[in-house]
């Protein structure tokens, strides 16, 4: 779930930055050269207004993904932790992720234990 949400909020982040760019070419290219100040203000007022559109449109979702990336990670990480291990020494279950198994007190590393 973390990984999904990661990846749909960097994407989701891209189109709103590719939309907010192309809509800030679009109001350049709109104004003519010789414009008057009235129009080159009603142009600026409307990019401040499109850009603050855009910018809304982006952080409700933006962070809705992070919390659901956060707590899925969180979620995860609770959840590895819980499941018992058996150590390949003693042949008992131990909770966590110990250096030394907690019955016999055998090192244990990454290819002495077994989900």
């Amino acid at each position: 779930m973390y990984k999904v949400c990661k990846w749909l909020l960097i994407i989701w982040t891209a189109v709103c930055l590719v939309w907010l760019l192309a809509a800030m070419v679009s109001v350049s290219k709109s104004i003519s050269p010789g414009a008057s100040e009235a129009e080159k203000t009603g142009a600026g007022l409307g990019l401040f207004v499109a850009m603050g559109t855009v910018v809304v449109v982006w952080f409700f979702p933006a962070v809705g993904l992070g919390i659901l990336a956060l707590v899925g990670k969180r979620h995860s990480a609770t959840k590895d932790e819980q499941q018992p291990k058996l150590c390949r020494n003693c042949g008992k279950y131990y909770a966590g992720s110990p250096s030394y198994c907690p019955n016999c007190g055998h090192a244990i590393d990454g290819s002495n234990q077994s989900s």
